[in-house]
Protein backbone atom coordinates (compact mmCIF):
# COMPACT_ATOMS: atom_id res chain seq x y z
CA UNK A 1 0.00 0.00 0.00
CA UNK A 2 2.64 2.76 0.99
CA UNK A 3 4.31 1.75 -2.41
CA UNK A 4 1.42 2.08 -4.43
CA UNK A 5 0.91 5.59 -2.44
CA UNK A 6 4.26 7.05 -3.62
CA UNK A 7 3.48 9.83 -5.61
CA UNK A 8 6.05 11.13 -8.36
CA UNK A 9 8.14 14.19 -6.46
CA UNK A 10 9.37 16.73 -8.52
CA UNK A 11 11.77 15.69 -11.65
CA UNK A 12 9.85 12.17 -11.54
CA UNK A 13 7.92 10.70 -14.30
CA UNK A 14 4.61 8.35 -13.23
CA UNK A 15 6.43 5.49 -15.35
CA UNK A 16 9.57 5.98 -13.30
CA UNK A 17 7.23 5.36 -10.34
CA UNK A 18 5.31 2.77 -11.50
CA UNK A 19 9.20 0.83 -12.66
CA UNK A 20 10.36 1.68 -9.46
CA UNK A 21 6.83 -0.43 -7.92
CA UNK A 22 7.69 -3.12 -9.88
CA UNK A 23 11.18 -3.41 -8.81
CA UNK A 24 10.32 -3.14 -5.25
CA UNK A 25 7.30 -5.99 -5.87
CA UNK A 26 10.35 -8.56 -7.13
CA UNK A 27 12.41 -6.84 -3.90
CA UNK A 28 14.47 -4.31 -4.74
CA UNK A 29 13.54 -1.37 -3.04
CA UNK A 30 16.05 0.63 -4.04
CA UNK A 31 14.09 3.15 -6.72
CA UNK A 32 11.03 3.38 -4.36
CA UNK A 33 12.89 4.40 -1.40
CA UNK A 34 15.02 7.15 -3.05
CA UNK A 35 11.77 8.52 -4.71
CA UNK A 36 10.02 8.00 -1.40
CA UNK A 37 12.77 10.00 0.12
CA UNK A 38 12.33 12.84 -2.06
CA UNK A 39 8.38 12.83 -1.79
CA UNK A 40 9.22 13.02 1.39
CA UNK A 41 11.33 16.27 1.29
CA UNK A 42 9.23 17.89 -0.83
CA UNK A 43 5.56 17.07 -0.02
CA UNK A 44 4.58 19.95 2.38
CA UNK A 45 5.91 22.26 0.00
CA UNK A 46 4.10 21.26 -3.07
CA UNK A 47 0.78 20.91 -1.60
CA UNK A 48 1.38 24.13 0.40
CA UNK A 49 1.63 26.19 -2.44
CA UNK A 50 -0.85 23.90 -4.53
CA UNK A 51 -3.57 24.54 -1.68
CA UNK A 52 -1.75 27.83 0.24
CA UNK A 53 -3.78 25.85 3.28
CA UNK A 54 -0.89 24.90 6.21
CA UNK A 55 -3.31 22.58 7.35
CA UNK A 56 -3.45 20.43 3.84
CA UNK A 57 0.19 20.99 3.72
CA UNK A 58 0.40 19.12 6.67
CA UNK A 59 -1.24 16.17 5.96
CA UNK A 60 0.33 15.51 2.85
CA UNK A 61 3.51 15.40 4.77
CA UNK A 62 2.01 13.18 7.34
CA UNK A 63 0.74 10.49 4.44
CA UNK A 64 3.98 10.56 2.46
CA UNK A 65 6.38 10.17 6.30
CA UNK A 66 3.74 7.40 6.93
CA UNK A 67 4.50 5.92 3.75
CA UNK A 68 7.84 6.31 3.82
CA UNK A 69 8.15 4.70 7.53
CA UNK A 70 5.88 1.54 5.92
CA UNK A 71 8.44 1.25 3.45
CA UNK A 72 11.47 1.28 6.03
CA UNK A 73 10.10 -1.00 8.87
CA UNK A 74 12.17 -3.80 7.37
CA UNK A 75 14.98 -1.86 6.98
CA UNK A 76 15.39 0.81 9.39
CA UNK A 77 13.26 0.87 12.24
CA UNK A 78 14.92 3.73 14.07
CA UNK A 79 13.75 6.16 11.32
CA UNK A 80 10.74 4.42 10.58
CA UNK A 81 9.38 5.35 13.99
CA UNK A 82 10.57 9.06 13.91
CA UNK A 83 8.45 9.02 10.52
CA UNK A 84 5.54 7.09 12.67
CA UNK A 85 5.43 9.75 15.36
CA UNK A 86 6.00 12.50 12.71
CA UNK A 87 2.98 11.34 10.88
CA UNK A 88 0.83 11.14 14.24
CA UNK A 89 1.54 14.24 15.17
CA UNK A 90 1.08 16.03 11.80
CA UNK A 91 -2.41 14.59 12.29
CA UNK A 92 -2.21 11.39 9.92
CA UNK A 93 -3.55 9.10 13.48
CA UNK A 94 -5.73 6.63 12.58
CA UNK A 95 -5.64 3.22 14.03
CA UNK A 96 -2.47 1.25 11.89
CA UNK A 97 -0.55 4.67 12.52
CA UNK A 98 -0.85 4.42 16.29
CA UNK A 99 -0.31 0.64 16.75
CA UNK A 100 2.49 0.96 14.43
CA UNK A 101 4.11 4.04 16.52
CA UNK A 102 3.48 1.79 19.36
CA UNK A 103 5.02 -1.31 18.19
CA UNK A 104 7.90 0.94 17.10
CA UNK A 105 8.58 2.66 20.22
CA UNK A 106 9.12 -0.50 21.91
CA UNK A 107 11.41 -2.20 19.46
CA UNK A 108 13.34 1.23 19.80
CA UNK A 109 12.78 0.94 23.37
CA UNK A 110 10.47 4.26 24.32
CA UNK A 111 8.19 1.62 26.55
CA UNK A 112 6.45 5.44 27.71
CA UNK A 113 5.78 6.38 23.74
CA UNK A 114 4.56 2.76 23.31
CA UNK A 115 2.13 3.18 26.00
CA UNK A 116 0.97 7.05 24.66
CA UNK A 117 0.74 5.11 20.76
CA UNK A 118 -1.42 2.23 22.00
CA UNK A 119 -3.81 4.10 24.43
CA UNK A 120 -4.08 6.82 21.54
CA UNK A 121 -4.88 3.66 19.09
CA UNK A 122 -7.12 2.45 21.80
CA UNK A 123 -9.57 5.85 21.68
CA UNK A 124 -9.61 5.41 17.83
CA UNK A 125 -10.62 1.92 17.85
CA UNK A 126 -13.54 2.85 20.20
CA UNK A 127 -14.94 5.87 18.26
CA UNK A 128 -15.00 3.33 15.55
CA UNK A 129 -16.71 0.92 17.46
CA UNK A 130 -14.21 -1.51 16.01
CA UNK A 131 -14.10 -4.72 18.49
CA UNK A 132 -11.06 -6.18 16.79
CA UNK A 133 -9.05 -2.93 16.73
CA UNK A 134 -10.26 -2.77 20.18
CA UNK A 135 -8.79 -6.12 21.50
CA UNK A 136 -5.68 -5.39 19.51
CA UNK A 137 -5.22 -2.19 21.12
CA UNK A 138 -5.96 -3.41 24.67
CA UNK A 139 -3.73 -6.70 23.95
CA UNK A 140 -0.80 -3.46 22.75
CA UNK A 141 -1.96 -2.13 26.13
CA UNK A 142 -1.46 -5.29 28.12
CA UNK A 143 1.35 -6.46 26.25
CA UNK A 144 3.05 -2.77 27.82
CA UNK A 145 2.17 -3.29 31.37
CA UNK A 146 3.71 -7.02 31.31
CA UNK A 147 7.02 -5.64 29.70
CA UNK A 148 7.19 -2.93 32.98
CA UNK A 149 6.33 -5.36 35.58
CA UNK A 150 2.55 -4.52 36.63
CA UNK A 151 1.40 -7.86 35.77
CA UNK A 152 -2.35 -7.44 37.39
CA UNK A 153 -2.60 -4.01 35.30
CA UNK A 154 -1.75 -6.57 32.49
CA UNK A 155 -4.41 -9.56 33.43
CA UNK A 156 -6.94 -6.28 33.33
CA UNK A 157 -5.75 -4.91 29.86
CA UNK A 158 -6.46 -8.82 28.41
CA UNK A 159 -9.43 -9.39 29.82
CA UNK A 160 -10.77 -6.18 28.08
CA UNK A 161 -9.44 -7.68 24.85
CA UNK A 162 -11.10 -11.15 25.30
CA UNK A 163 -14.69 -9.06 26.27
CA UNK A 164 -14.02 -7.68 22.35
CA UNK A 165 -12.74 -10.70 21.34
CA UNK A 166 -15.83 -12.42 22.39
CA UNK A 167 -18.37 -9.66 21.16
CA UNK A 168 -16.81 -10.45 18.11
CA UNK A 169 -17.10 -14.24 18.35
CA UNK A 170 -20.54 -14.33 19.50
CA UNK A 171 -21.70 -12.10 16.69
CA UNK A 172 -20.07 -14.90 14.15
CA UNK A 173 -20.15 -17.92 15.50
CA UNK A 174 -19.53 -19.83 12.54
CA UNK A 175 -16.38 -17.78 11.38
CA UNK A 176 -13.53 -19.85 12.48
CA UNK A 177 -11.41 -16.98 12.51
CA UNK A 178 -13.10 -14.90 15.18
CA UNK A 179 -13.27 -18.23 17.08
CA UNK A 180 -9.67 -18.72 17.02
CA UNK A 181 -8.74 -15.10 18.00
CA UNK A 182 -11.04 -15.42 20.88
CA UNK A 183 -9.07 -18.91 22.09
CA UNK A 184 -5.62 -17.03 21.68
CA UNK A 185 -7.29 -14.01 23.83
CA UNK A 186 -8.26 -16.27 26.70
CA UNK A 187 -4.44 -18.23 26.27
CA UNK A 188 -3.32 -14.92 26.93
CA UNK A 189 -4.93 -14.35 30.00
CA UNK A 190 -3.80 -17.89 30.84
CA UNK A 191 -0.04 -16.80 30.71
CA UNK A 192 -0.22 -14.01 32.66
CA UNK A 193 -2.23 -15.19 35.53
CA UNK A 194 -0.19 -18.27 35.57
CA UNK A 195 3.16 -15.92 35.03
CA UNK A 196 1.75 -13.90 38.16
Amino acid sequence: IAIQNTKPPKGQTEESVNQAVEEARKGDLTDILAIAEKSYADAAVREGIATLDAKLAAMAKAKVARNLGTLLIASNQSRAYTLFIEATELGDADFFGWIERGRLALVCGDTADMLFANRNALVVAKQSDDNRNIAIAESAIADHAMITGNLPVSVEHFVRANEAMQRRAFAAPNDLGKQRDLSISYMKIGDVKFAH
